[in-house]
C-alpha cells in the first residue's frame, strides 16, 4: 500500500524463506507478479507500480528438499520462471561488525579467525557443512558469557558434525 500511495518512493519487499512458504501464498505473490495487482487479506486491492520489487530468498534451488533442508518445498516452473538466482556470499565485514558487538577487538579478530578457518576448511575438504554467519554470532555471544573460542565451537558447530568431518574443520 505504501508503494501504491507514494508513487515516488520505492518499496522492497522480501519473501524470506521462500522454498518454506504456504503455496497458497505464493500462488497469490505469482499473480501479483503477472497481474501487477493483488488482493490483500482485508480485501483491498493493492496496484503494483514500477517501484514495488519483490525479493525472494530460499535456503534451496527451488526444486525441492535437499540433504541439508530435508523441509522445503519444490517451487513450481511458474514460480521459478518469475524470479532470477542470485548467488550471496557471505558478506564478512557484516560478519565482522556482528561479532564486534558483542566482543572487543583481541577475542574478535580470535573468533573471527577460528570461524573463518573452519569455513575454509569445510571448503578445502568439499563437506556438506554450513559454517554461518548466525554460528558466527552465536559463538561470539558464548565467548562474551564466558565460553572459551574451542568451547564455543563446539557448542555451536561440533556437536552437529560426525567426528570424522569435525577433525577436518576444526581449527583446534
Amino acid at each position: 500500500r505504501y508503494a501504491q500511495d507514494n508513487p515516488e518512493s520505492g518499496f522492497i519487499f522480501c519473501m524470506d524463506e521462500m522454498d518454506n512458504g504456504h503455496a497458497g501464498i505464493i500462488a497469490t505473490t505469482n499473480s501479483a507478479l503477472a497481474n501487477g495487482w493483488f488482493t490483500a487479506p482485508n480485501g483491498d486491492v493493492i496496484t503494483m507500480g514500477r517501484n514495488f520489487v519483490i525479493v525472494a530468498a530460499a535456503n534451496t534451488y527451488g526444486t525441492g528438499p535437499t540433504a541439508e533442508f530435508s523441509g522445503r518445498n519444490k517451487l513450481d516452473a511458474a514460480t521459478l520462471d518469475r524470479f532470477v538466482y542470485i548467488p550471496w556470499d557471505t558478506d564478512l565485514a557484516v560478519e565482522t561488525a556482528l561479532v564486534h558487538q558483542w566482543l572487543d577487538d583481541i577475542p574478535a579478530k580470535g573468533w573471527l579467525n577460528v570461524w573463518r578457518t573452519a569455513r575454509k576448511n569445510v571448503e578445502t575438504n568439499g563437506l556438506k557443512q554450513f559454517v554461518t554467519m548466525r554460528g558466527c554470532v552465536s559463538g561470539a555471544q558464548l565467548i562474551a558469557g564466558g565460553f572459551s573460542a574451542q568451547e564455543a565451537f563446539a557448542l555451536v558447530l561440533g556437536n552437529k558434525v560426525p567426528a570424522d568431518q569435525l577433525r577436518k574443520i576444526s581449527p583446534f
